[in-house]
C-alpha cells in the first residue's frame, strides 16, 4: 500500500485555543483571489503590453506587441492553449505600433486600438497618433486603420496609450493621454473621443482629467456596477508626498459624461485606489481595472516590491480586489512568481463570464524583449463546505463545481489546493499538493488551518509533514470548535496558511492570524 506523504495524519494535528475579544466572526466579505499555478501558460513567446478580452462566443482574443506590429491570438478553451500569433496591423516605414487595446462591442464588432509612434530622428509628416483596427465577423478578416487622434511628432509631445468604453447607447469611448496640448511643458491630461457608429468615424478628443504641473496617464475606463457611472483608472504623479507614479481614479456620471468638466488636481471625482493609505515610496503605475460580474472591481499595476527598488526592469505585477465603485481596494496579490532579475510590466486583467480572472504579465529580464504569459486566478468572497456523503474524504473534491477552491503556493513552486467539505460531525478539510518535479528542495512544507466559531475563542488546527505530492484530508470534529452541528445558520471564521519550515509563505490575502475580522467566512450549504 502507497504510504500517503501525510503520514499518520491523525496524530500531526494538534488543537490549541485562545480566547479572543471584539470580534465574534470575520466580517469581511470582500473578494479575495487566489492563483492557481498550474493555469501558468504563455500566450505571445514574444511579445509587450498584452490585453485579453472574451468574445460573445466564448472565445478568447489577446492582443500585444509582436515585432514592429500589433498581433492577435485566439484560445478555444478558457485561456489554457493559443493559436500561434497572427499579425493583423504591420506600420509603414520609419514607425512602431504600440499599446494595443481591445473591446468588442454589443454588436459583435471587435475594435483594436494602438498607438502608431515614430521613430527618431523626428520629422514633422510622422506623428504620433492613435488608430484602430475593426473586425466585423469575429476576428477572420480586419479592416484599418481607422484614424482617431493625431498628436505631435516629438516624444515629448505625442499621444498614448488608448482603451475603451461602450455605453448602453451603444456609444463608444475612446481614451488615451495626450502631450500635445502642452508643447511648453512636461505636462498631460486624459481626453476622450467618441464613435457613435462602431468605431468608423471619431469626434475631435475632450479633455477629462488634468493636474497642473503634472502628467495624468495610462487611462482604462470600466462601466460600474448598475450602470450609471464611469470609472477611468489612471497613473497619477502629482499626489503630494508621493516620490512617484500612485493608481488613481477619476469618475463621471453615465448621464453627465464629463459635460461638467474635466477633473482637476483637487477634484473630489479624483482618488487614490486603495483602501489604506499606500506607503509613499512605493510605486502603483500602468494600472488596468476591470469589473467582477457581481459588481466589485479588480486593478493591476506595476510597481515595486520595496523603496529600494525604482528601476522598471525589477518592477513586478500586483492585483487588488476594490468595491462596486471603484474604491477602497485592498487584497493585494502577486499573480506570478518572478525570478530575481526578472519583471512582469505592462500588464493586465481580464475577467471572464464566470468570474474568473486572467492576470497577463510581459515576463522578462532587465530591457530585454519579454515573452507574454497569462495565469488564472479565482476570486473567493466566502467558503462554502459542501455535504460529504458518508466514506472517505473525495481526492477529487477540489473539481466540485459548487466547491470554493483557495489555491496557495504560487510563489513557493508549489501548487496547493485547498476544499472544505462538511457531514453531520466533522469539518472536512481536502488538501492535493504538488512540488515542481524539477525542484530538489524537499524541505518540510505544512498547512495550518484556523477556525474562530466566534464565542468561545479560536481553535487552531495544525498539519505539518515532509511534502513531495499527494493529498491530505484533515477531520475537525464540530464539538473541539464548541458547535453541536455543522453551522448552517451561522458562520465561522477561518484562516489557511502555507508555510515551509515553519515560515508562513503564502496565504489567505489580507489576514491576519491574530486578528479573526480579517479572516474569510466560512458556512455550509445545506
Amino acid at each position: 500500500m502507497k504510504k500517503c506523504f501525510f503520514c499518520a495524519l491523525c496524530a500531526s494535528f494538534i488543537f490549541s485555543g485562545q480566547c479572543l475579544a471584539g470580534c465574534r466572526a470575520s466580517n469581511d466579505s470582500r473578494s479575495r483571489i487566489f492563483w492557481d499555478t498550474g493555469s501558468l501558460t504563455t500566450v505571445f513567446p514574444e511579445g509587450n503590453y498584452s490585453r485579453i478580452i472574451q468574445l460573445n462566443d466564448g472565445r478568447l482574443l489577446a492582443v500585444a506587441e509582436s515585432g514592429q506590429g500589433i498581433s492577435v491570438s485566439y484560445s478555444m478553451d478558457s485561456g489554457s492553449t493559443w493559436s500561434a500569433p497572427e499579425c493583423i496591423a504591420m506600420p509603414p516605414e520609419k514607425f512602431f505600433y504600440a499599446a494595443p487595446d481591445l473591446i468588442q462591442l454589443s454588436g459583435g464588432t471587435i475594435l483594436i486600438g494602438f498607438n502608431p509612434r515614430p521613430v527618431p530622428p523626428y520629422s514633422p509628416d510622422r506623428l504620433f497618433g492613435i488608430r484602430v483596427m475593426r473586425s466585423t465577423d469575429n476576428g477572420k478578416a480586419w479592416e484599418g486603420p481607422v484614424s482617431v487622434y493625431d498628436a505631435c511628432h516629438t516624444f515629448g509631445d505625442g499621444c498614448w496609450e488608448p482603451s475603451f468604453a461602450e455605453l448602453d447607447d451603444g456609444l463608444v469611448q475612446c481614451y488615451f493621454a495626450d502631450e500635445s496640448r502642452y508643447t511648453e511643458s512636461d505636462e498631460q491630461c486624459i481626453s476622450v473621443s467618441v464613435s457613435e457608429d462602431s468605431g468608423l468615424t471619431w469626434s475631435a478628443p475632450e479633455k477629462v482629467c488634468y493636474r497642473a504641473g503634472s502628467r495624468d496617464g495610462m487611462p482604462v475606463p470600466a462601466l460600474l456596477h448598475g450602470g450609471d457611472s464611469i470609472a477611468v483608472i489612471i497613473e497619477d504623479n502629482g499626489w503630494s508626498g508621493y516620490r512617484n507614479f500612485v493608481a488613481t481614479t477619476i469618475r463621471t456620471s453615465v448621464k453627465d459624461r464629463w459635460k461638467g468638466g474635466y477633473v482637476g488636481g483637487s477634484d473630489s471625482r479624483r482618488g487614490i485606489i486603495f483602501q489604506s493609505t499606500p506607503d509613499r515610496n512605493l510605486i502603483s503605475a500602468a494600472p488596468y481595472l476591470r469589473k467582477l460580474p457581481w459588481g466589485e472591481t479588480v486593478a493591476s499595476y506595476q510597481g515595486n516590491h520595496s523603496p529600494e527598488v525604482t528601476d522598471l526592469q525589477y518592477f513586478d505585477m500586483f492585483v487588488a480586489v476594490g468595491d462596486s465603485g471603484a474604491r477602497n481596494f485592498k487584497s493585494i496579490t502577486n499573480p506570478f512568481n518572478i525570478m530575481p532579475g526578472q519583471h512582469s510590466i505592462w500588464n493586465s486583467v481580464s475577467v471572464l463570464d464566470d468570474g474568473t480572472v486572467l492576470a497577463v504579465g510581459s515576463i522578462g529580464k532587465a530591457y530585454g524583449w519579454n515573452s507574454v504569459k497569462v495565469i488564472k486566478g479565482y476570486p473567493v468572497r466566502d467558503i462554502r463546505a459542501v455535504r460529504h456523503v458518508a466514506g472517505d474524504i473525495p481526492h477529487d473534491a477540489i473539481r466540485l463545481p459548487e466547491s470554493n477552491v483557495l489555491f496557495l503556493g504560487h510563489s513557493a513552486d508549489i501548487d496547493c489546493s485547498i476544499v472544505f467539505t462538511y457531514d453531520r460531525s466533522h469539518l472536512l478539510v481536502s488538501c492535493s499538493i504538488n512540488q515542481n518535479p524539477k525542484s530538489a528542495d524537499l524541505q518540510q512544507y505544512g498547512i495550518v488551518v484556523s477556525l474562530y466559531p466566534g464565542k468561545a475563542g479560536y481553535r487552531q488546527i495544525r498539519v505539518s509533514e515532509d511534502l513531495v505530492s499527494g493529498t491530505a484530508s484533515l477531520r475537525i470534529p464540530w464539538n473541539r470548535l464548541g458547535l453541536r452541528r455543522p453551522p448552517y445558520s451561522k458562520t465561522v471564521g477561518v484562516n489557511v496558511e502555507l508555510r515551509k519550515g515553519g515560515k508562513l509563505i503564502d496565504g489567505i490575502p489580507d489576514a491576519q492570524q491574530d486578528d479573526p475580522c480579517t479572516w474569510m467566512k466560512l458556512s455550509c450549504e445545506r
